[in-house]
């Protein structure tokens, strides 16, 4: 319980956008700052399906061929390691951040 103990009297509060930018949330990762990615896709079937993870690291790569990439890494609770995502894959219908700050 010491953890909770260490946030009474303290606030939060939630930033979000649905046009996030790889540096919503690398300011996020640099700020230690919890945050949250959120994409939709269409099915087949043309029905919306979406997705929520936590991020919790950032990777900016130079690829010999495609040139700078910048990735997310998340936690999307499925397995025991972390995901990279390419977070604004044209097969994303929507996207979504929300920024959490602890004051």
């Amino acid at each position: 319980m010491r953890f909770l103990g260490g946030l009474v009297g303290r606030s939060v509060t939630v930033t979000s956008s649905t046009s996030p930018t790889f540096n919503t949330f690398h300011n996020a990762v640099i700020n230690n700052q919890s945050s949250i990615f959120s994409a939709g896709v269409i099915r087949h079937d043309g029905s919306r399906s979406g997705h929520s993870v936590s991020v919790n690291g950032i990777v900016r790569a130079n690829h010999r061929i495609a040139g700078n990439m910048n990735f997310i890494r998340v936690a999307d609770g499925w397995g025991t390691t972390f995901r990279y995502i390419q977070a604004w894959d044209e097969r994303f219908v929507d996207i979504r951040s929300d920024v959490f700050t602890i004051r």
